[in-house]
Formats: C-alpha cells, sequence, structure tokens
C-alpha cells in the first residue's frame, strides 16, 4: 500500500509543478522526481533577467481615424471650411436658463470644447458653438467624430476664430 501511495503522490508532484508559472516558461528549471520512498525534490530557479521587457507605458491617445483630423492639426493650419475632427469633449457650456419673468442678458453662446487629449482640460482645446439639440447629445469624456466648419473671418488671421459645430457623426 505504501508502493501505490508514493506513486500517487509522486504524480500528483509532477503534475502540480508542471503547473508552476515559475517553472514552466519563465526561465527555470525543474529536476525529475526520483521514484523512490523519498521525497521528491523541486527545484525552481529564477528567470534571467537579462532580457527585460520594456517597461509599460501609457496609453497614447488613439490617433484619428482615415479622413479625420486631430484638435491639434486645425489648431495648427487652421483653413476656412468643413473638418472632420476626432475629439474628445473636455467641456460643455450651455446658456443658463433664464426664469420667466426675469429679464436675462443675452448668452454669449453654447458651446463644447474639444481636445485631442480627455485630460487636457478646456484651455487646450477648441471651444466649438453648438446648440440645442445637438449641444445635449454629447457628455464630457467620450470621443467623438464631428464635422465642423471653420469660419476664419480674417482671411490673413493664423488662429482659430470662429468654430461651428456642424453634424455630430458618430461617437467613438
Amino acid at each position: 500500500m505504501k508502493t501505490a501511495t508514493s506513486h500517487l503522490r509522486t504524480a500528483l508532484i509532477v503534475a502540480l509543478a508542471s503547473l508552476l508559472p515559475t517553472a514552466a516558461g519563465c526561465g527555470g528549471k525543474q529536476t525529475a522526481p526520483n521514484t523512490s520512498d523519498s521525497e521528491t525534490t523541486v527545484i525552481v530557479t529564477p528567470p534571467d533577467n537579462s532580457e527585460t521587457p520594456p517597461a509599460p507605458t501609457a496609453p497614447s491617445a488613439p490617433t484619428p481615424a482615415s479622413g479625420a483630423e486631430s484638435v491639434k492639426d486645425l489648431q495648427s493650419k487652421p483653413t476656412a471650411g468643413n473638418h472632420t475632427l476626432d475629439a474628445w469633449v473636455v467641456g460643455i457650456k450651455p446658456c443658463p436658463p433664464c426664469p420667466p419673468p426675469a429679464s436675462c442678458k443675452p448668452c454669449m453662446g453654447e458651446f463644447i470644447t474639444v481636445a485631442d487629449d480627455v485630460a487636457a482640460g478646456d484651455a487646450a482645446g477648441v471651444k466649438v458653438a453648438a446648440h440645442p439639440p445637438m449641444l445635449d447629445q454629447f457628455q464630457v469624456g467620450k470621443r467623438y467624430r464631428i464635422e465642423v466648419e471653420v469660419n476664419k473671418g480674417d482671411p490673413s488671421a493664423s488662429t482659430l476664430q470662429k468654430v461651428d459645430l456642424v453634424r455630430l457623426i458618430s461617437a467613438l
């Protein structure tokens, strides 16, 4: 009976040792168990770290899909006309409600702020004029493909002056 138990124990140890991640596939070594009634020995050596994999990096902002521009591209080379952008909404500014019978000053405009990076904040983004119900389709922290119209006003201007939302193409 002792021999059957010993063989069962040996088979179990071999099976378990083959499942160890450090022994299999990570550069470790193991010795075959002996078949005598003595204890089975499994030796695991640490992996060779001479080829250390590169440290993981933070994911970069996805590049715009074919036919779409980044916000940075639009800011650096503003040309009048329609543009398709893949961008994150980093801010939404609706006009505040004006309760009746109050007489409120006119709203200076409703807009969304879009940027290439969700963490960029309003200062790094481009303000895109949008009005309800289009304004209501956006959420801060989500990425969208949008069509905008750039109206430079002064053709010699090298900066964006007015950007209007034409349509929401899709959420990305």
